[in-house]
């Protein structure tokens, strides 16, 4: 995460942007949740309907390796080069919680795709933490288990990688 936080600062990324995150592998899923919170950038599911929204702008997509590219949108491709093996950085320190609020803007999840068009919810840092605590007790501490029954991108991977991180 410390690697990913890096290279999105190299590239400008700053707290407060929105990425859009495009992949399929869990690893970039969760390094790049945790890059995100470490720097305040608000992190969405990728989905091409973002771009006709309005009320948010979305200021870069974070694509894998093996995703199709898009040459119409702003993109970094997360590739070899952000892992921490081949690279050289300064560990990001984590924004202090004095410089965001509970309430600051921190996922923004897609919530039902029924319709054929997503619709995305807002999820604060509070509502995160919340979340998060809610599914703990899947995870004691002394049992090592892997199991991951969704997608990398959906809402109760997230959730979920996040309650196996702390």
């Amino acid at each position: 995460a410390q690697s990913y936080a890096s290279m999105l600062t190299e590239h400008g990324v700053v707290g407060g942007q929105i990425v859009a995150l495009d992949t399929t592998d869990t690893i970039v899923s969760v390094s790049s949740i945790l890059a995100t919170s470490l720097l305040g950038i608000v992190l969405v599911p990728y989905h091409p309907a973002l771009f006709h929204e309005e009320s948010f702008v979305i200021s870069n997509v974070l694509r894998s390796a093996e995703r199709p590219r898009d040459a119409s949108q702003e993109e970094l491709v997360i590739d070899s080069s952000w892992s921490p093996r081949n690279r050289d950085f300064s560990p990001i320190d984590p924004l202090r919680s004095d410089s965001f609020s509970g309430t600051d803007l921190a996922w923004v999840m897609p919530s039902s795709g029924t319709t054929g068009t997503p619709k995305y919810v807002g999820l604060s840092s509070n509502l995160v933490v919340s979340r998060v605590n809610a599914v703990l007790e899947d995870f004691e501490s002394s049992h090592q288990r892997c199991l991951i029954l969704f997608a990398a991108a959906t809402r109760p991977f997230i959730i979920r990688a996040m309650a196996v991180l702390l």
